[in-house]
């Protein structure tokens, strides 16, 4: 939209438009067109056009691409499968020596204190009589 006037201040741009006569009004409908192809003729970037042979070799390389990383998939997931296995496999062997260790340890827990552990008293040990060292007489001659 536009005005013929000779005010260029826009602050009165409301009043001069509704005051004007219709002749000095300039009006434009804009039309925008898109193509059958969905190509807009007034776009930055040109689209490249692709045949059909050009796009059957795209598609066999996708093709050939998702068959690669089926198998890429596959094996990751055979990997991940053993490792988990494996682990599963050292946890449960772990535990068999942990449960083995403890019955030894029982084990012998039972037979020292059935063998040499009397039970405890309240009155002192008497201490076993063992003869006392006694240091030999120091000789000492007077001339040498």
């Amino acid at each position: 939209m536009a005005l013929e006037t000779e005010n260029n201040n826009l602050e009165t741009f409301t009043d001069l438009w509704k005051k004007v006569d219709k002749d000095k009004k300039v009006e434009q409908k804009l039309r925008c067109r898109v193509n059958d192809d969905g190509s807009n003729d007034g776009s930055d970037k040109p689209e490249r056009k692709t045949s059909a042979s050009s796009q059957h070799a795209v598609i066999d390389e996708l093709r050939t691409e998702c068959g690669r990383l089926q198998r890429v998939h596959y094996l990751l997931v055979m990997i991940v499968l053993i490792l988990f296995l494996t682990q599963a496999a050292l946890l449960i062997y772990a535990r068999s020596n942990h449960s083995a260790l403890r019955a030894s340890i029982e084990e012998l827990t039972l037979k020292l204190n059935e063998s040499h552990c009397p039970e405890p008293t309240t009155e002192p040990m008497p201490s076993p009589i063992t003869p006392k060292y006694e240091r030999p007489p120091d000789l000492y001659e007077e001339d040498l």
